[in-house]
């Protein structure tokens, strides 16, 4: 659970209005539903005897429905790689497992959200292929 409070702390640091600082961030319970889940691929990386990085990922298929394709995708949901522990291939060899998962599943393509102000990972997805496909716009209403 460490790093889920580690990625906690940094994205509130970068989108303080998004993303409200907590330990609470996965409780045992919900950890073992996402293990057994089958359409769930949790995979960690250990580094100098410690929990270096994890990838959770989901699978997701949908039928055709009028104007929409029928898809198979594999949606990153989280990943988070210990600051001392980046730029150390550890993210990447992640990437490869879940692309790996991905073709399993048969999978066409792997889908990840990016923080806009979260360069360093950005450029991280970019650099091992992944490429801009949406941009989330956002208006506050409140003031």
């Amino acid at each position: 659970m460490a790093l889920f409070r580690e990625q906690n702390a940094y994205m509130c640091s970068i989108e303080p209005q998004r993303v409200a600082l907590t330990d609470d961030v996965l409780t045992a319970t919900e950890l073992e539903k996402l293990i057994a889940d089958e359409s769930t691929r949790l995979t960690v990386a250990e580094a100098d005897g410690r929990l270096a990085a994890l990838l959770l990922a989901a699978h997701y298929v949908a039928n055709e429905d009028r104007w929409l394709p029928a898809i198979n995708v594999v949606y990153v949901r989280e990943m988070i790689v210990a600051e001392d522990f980046r730029r150390r291939g550890v993210g990447s060899q992640l990437i490869d497992d879940v692309m790996a998962w991905a073709r399993g599943k048969g999978a066409t393509r792997i889908d990840l959200h990016a923080w806009n102000s979260n360069e360093q990972a950005r450029e991280f997805y970019q650099a091992l292929g992944f490429r801009p496909v949406q941009h989330l716009l956002s208006l506050d209403v409140v003031d």
